[in-house]
Parts: C-alpha cells; structure tokens; sequence
C-alpha cells in the first residue's frame, strides 16, 4: 500500500511540475523570438535561461539514478533467473530466455556507451 502512495505522490508532483513547465515555456520562446528586447525582457530571459538550465541538469540526473538502478535490478534479477535455471527450475526458462534476449539487443544498441 505505501508505494502505491508514494507513486500517486510522484505522478503528482511530476503533474505539477509539468504544468509550471509549461506555464514558462511559452513567455520564453515569446521572448526570445524577439529581435529586440527591452531591458526588463533581457533580464526575464536571462533568469528563465538560467532556471531551465538548472531544471535540465536536475532532470538529467534524476534519469541517470533511474536508470543506474532500474539496470542494477534487471542485472540482480538476470543472475537470480540462471541460478534457479541451474538449480533445475525449469519454469525460469522463458523469463531468462526472455531477459538475455532484451540484453543482447540493448548491448548492440548505439546509446549503450555514454561518452559525457
């Protein structure tokens, strides 16, 4: 029960972060489609630029825990599937079969290194 409620938590915070999101977006690209800016624009601008670039990093590194721990998972539960097939549980099989066939394609993928 309480993951259920930290995920409504979440998928409401991300719900009203969105919608302040796009409450700012479209006074920037107003601005900055202007060829000329007043110095109160110029100011505005500089402070959503810097905003958003922070918003962007924060974003960047909320993935990169996600996906250092969703794999972390996938790996943990890969190791645990061979074990249990080498242990003679046979009804493993499909899901291991499965889940080495989705890491061959991910290790062919082109995004698997990422070079920042």
């Amino acid at each position: 029960m309480r993951s259920i409620d930290s995920n409504e938590k979440i998928n409401k915070e991300l719900a009203q972060f969105l919608g302040s999101l796009n409450l700012i977006l479209p006074r920037f690209l107003e601005l900055s489609k202007k060829s000329v800016l007043n110095d109160e624009e110029k100011f505005e601008i500089g402070e959503i630029e810097h905003n958003l670039i922070g918003i962007n990093a924060k974003i960047s590194e909320l993935k990169n825990s996600l996906d250092h721990a969703l794999y972390g998972h996938v790996i943990d539960t890969y190791y645990k599937l061979k074990d249990e097939m080498k242990n003679g549980d046979d009804r493993v099989l499909l899901k291991y079969e499965h889940l080495k066939s989705k890491f061959t394609e991910f290790l062919f993928q082109e995004n698997l290194i990422n070079w920042n």
